[in-house]
């Protein structure tokens, strides 16, 4: 086995590993959630992801050229410094009652979910490896859709404590619905388009409706209006599924049926409503008014690292509220920051940013979830990988198909200097390593 074939193969074991046990929030829940497993750490197969990544910068230096032109990298760097500076203020204002074990151990925890990140864009970095993580990914999100459904229907399965509201592994419902909503993402992405990619978004739409959360419905609907407008998914045939289940769910009067469990409780039936005045959005309220007092009392410097988790009272579900009190004025940029280095104009990233941008608002786990962590190196190495085969086609006096809404090639070598023009329409000229269309 030579060098780039062995770089290949643990890219693609180390990648597959990564969709089936952290994306899917599996070593999480045995560590940390489940009575019955026998995993105690949460962290030895990132760690061995690390060494492995390592081992392809070693191997691989066009890797390690890549990632440090990556917009991503920079983000990266500006991020842990910012993080950096918050703790050294946390030093001059430590916590009552906080060992500095637990100080430091939250802090390295943030620093391991950015080297997680940058991990994943190195793994990643490979157009065949790309594509069987994507098709994990849309495999691994009908496996958590299934477990959020039976959670909802079976209470006693025991992965939540949220009465009502399904979360399989995820454990919390709020995560188990956006970890569907990015898996949807690169699902309407990966499949081709038919009935089959219909039915996976319905799958979906399923799935994030048994988890009764609001911000998941939001950010599924932005994604299959920016789907829809950006031609990768049919509206229309859409509805048309969606128009038969309904029919179907009336037909077996099944909606009664489950009107008789605890399933709609008032807490369900007002999230089912988009109702925004229950008690768990008035307490994120009270939540946020207090972090933002924290900040107000020092809004240059930052009360320093870790703000909202050492005081007596719940996290704030604001991410920008959260950086702000710890980093100061400056820590308003970190989640722009991060959008702006991963945005292409293509329907998928538009709407990959609208969605990350409200998730931020409503929720202070968008940096940690590792769903999401993961989604993100995919569509950045994914544009990545779009770009170098542009590149490659112009200076070989090759046109690789027309591209379709998302900026994804339909693999074909073309002769320079011949028109083509295929069944859709699109014309293409390669001209002596020049591509042009219209």
């Amino acid at each position: 086995m030579n060098k780039r074939r062995l770089v290949h193969n643990l890219r693609l074991g180390t990648a597959l590993l990564f969709v089936a046990f952290e994306f899917t929030n599996l070593v999480p829940y045995l560590a940390e959630w489940s009575s019955r497993g026998s995993q105690n750490s949460r962290y030895p197969l990132q760690f061995a992801g690390y060494a492995i990544c390592l081992f392809v910068l070693v191997f691989d230096r066009r890797s390690l050229w890549r990632l440090f032109h990556k917009r991503i990298t920079l983000w990266a760097a500006g991020f842990l410094g910012l993080l950096s500076w918050a703790m050294i203020v946390r030093m001059f204002n430590s916590p009552v009652d906080v060992s500095d074990y637990l100080l430091f151990r939250a802090f390295g925890l943030q620093v391991n979910n950015i080297g997680f990140l940058l991990t994943c864009l190195v793994i990643l970095d490979d157009a065949v490896v790309l594509k069987y993580t994507k098709q994990a990914i849309v495999f691994a999100t009908l496996l958590s859709i299934g477990l959020v459904v039976c959670d909802m229907l079976v209470p006693s399965l025991g992965f939540t404590d949220i009465s009502g509201r399904g979360a399989g592994l995820y454990v919390q419902p709020n995560s188990a619905g956006m970890a569907i909503v990015f898996g949807c993402l690169i699902g309407i992405k990966t499949i081709p388009r038919g009935w089959l990619k219909d039915l996976f978004v319905i799958a979906c739409v399923v799935g994030v409706v048994a988890t009764f959360s609001r911000q998941a419905a939001l950010a599924l609907a932005v994604i299959l209006l920016a789907a829809g407008l950006g031609r990768a998914l049919s509206l229309r045939r859409l509805l048309v599924v969606g128009a038969a289940i309904v029919t179907l769910f009336a037909a077996k009067n099944l909606a009664s049926t489950l009107a008789d469990t605890d399933i709609f409780t008032n807490d369900t039936k007002a999230r089912l409503s988009l109702d925004w005045a229950d008690s768990s959005t008035l307490d994120r309220v009270r939540l946020a008014y207090k972090t933002l007092e924290r900040f107000e009392d020092a809004p240059i410097l930052g009360q320093g690292f870790g703000t909202t988790s050492y005081w007596a009272d719940e996290p704030s579900h604001n991410a920008y509220l959260n950086f702000m009190a710890d980093c100061g004025i400056a820590g308003i940029l970190v989640i722009p920051g991060l959008v702006l280095s991963v945005r292409r104009d293509t329907w998928d990233l538009n709407a990959f940013s609208i969605m990350f941008l409200a998730w931020g608002l409503v929720s202070h786990l968008v940096l940690t979830e590792l769903f999401a962590l993961i989604t993100i190196a995919v569509l950045v190495d994914e544009q990545g990988t779009v770009n170098e085969e542009r590149q490659r086609s112009q200076t070989e006096g090759t046109w690789f198909g027309p591209y379709d809404a998302d900026g994804i090639h339909s693999l074909g070598r073309f002769e320079p200097d011949h028109v083509y023009v295929n069944g859709e329409g699109a014309v293409g000229v390669a001209v002596g390593g020049a591509r042009g269309r219209d």
